[in-house]
């Protein structure tokens, strides 16, 4: 779109899936990046759990995508038991629907990060086998 002839008639019109996430679940879902990218993996996990509380149920793409923000937490603080729980619960959410590219992304930057993290967990070469063709095959 060039800006220069934008009539701003789009930043009119009414957001066609109902409610506009509010400041505070955008500032949540922020930090829990940013935090991340700092080296700051306890934060991260707090802000991602405040985040996914704020979310609306009905937005199942965006908490799909925090829950895998949240793992990538849990997975710098340790725990990849709890990292590749909480994935499963992505593909729950997302059963029945194709996966979008950026959650696939995610999805295998996730698994690139299990690896390094827990290259010899046999909760890594488990959840490998069973949610590797998933996200990629979407």
């Amino acid at each position: 779109m060039n800006v220069s002839t934008h009539n701003g008639s789009a930043l009119n019109t009414p957001r066609r899936h109902g409610r506009c996430p509010d400041h505070g679940l955008l500032q949540h879902a922020l930090a829990a990046i940013v935090r991340e990218r700092l080296g700051q993996p306890a934060n991260a996990e707090a802000a991602s759990y405040r985040a996914l509380a704020a979310l609306p149920e009905e937005y199942r793409r965006n908490r799909a995508m925090t829950t895998v923000h949240l793992a990538v937490a849990q997975l710098h603080q340790g725990d990849a038991e709890q990292a590749c729980a909480s994935t499963e619960g992505v593909f729950d959410l997302m059963s029945g629907s194709p996966l979008p590219g950026r959650l696939r992304v995610l999805l295998g930057d996730y698994y690139r990060e299990l690896l390094t993290h827990a290259p010899s967990a046999k909760v890594a070469r488990e959840w490998a086998d069973r949610y590797r063709s998933e996200w990629s095959a979407r």
